[in-house]
Order: structure tokens, then sequence, then C-alpha cells
């Protein structure tokens, strides 16, 4: 019976190895810094600092510009 090789060649250990790059979408960008933002405001609004009108307009207010940036930055 023929054992197995246990060994590593050089050719096997100087392979370079393949690095992952994760897909993400604008909607995905965008809904990550939306949820973000939604856990800041609520510190704000639980601090007292921010009402919760106050911290949803400005939450939109940041989506939009990033979206808008996002947008010109692609197309140009």
């Amino acid at each position: 019976m023929k054992k197995p090789h246990i060994f590593i060649t050089m050719e096997q250990e100087t392979k370079p190895k393949r690095k992952i790059k994760p897909n993400i979408t604008k909607t995905q960008w965008l809904g990550f810094i939306r949820h973000t933002l939604t856990m800041v405001g609520g510190g704000f609004i639980a601090s007292g600092q921010l009402t919760e009108a106050e911290a949803m307009e400005g939450i939109g207010y940041i989506v939009g510009a990033v979206g808008f940036v996002w947008s010109f930055i692609k197309n140009n």
C-alpha cells in the first residue's frame, strides 16, 4: 500500500493566492450607509440631542448626497 505524499513542493508553495474581492452594489452600499446613519441618529435621539424628525431628515439628505456624488463620479 502506497503512503500519501504529505510534503508541499516548491511549485505549490510559491503559487500566488487568489484574492477574493467582494462584489458590493451601489444599492447595498447606500443601504449600509443608511442603516449606519440610522443607528447614529438613534443614539442622538436617545440622548436628547435630536428629534426623530431632524434625524430622519438628516439621514435622507446624506444618503441622497452620497447617491448623487456616486452617480456623478461613475458616469463621468
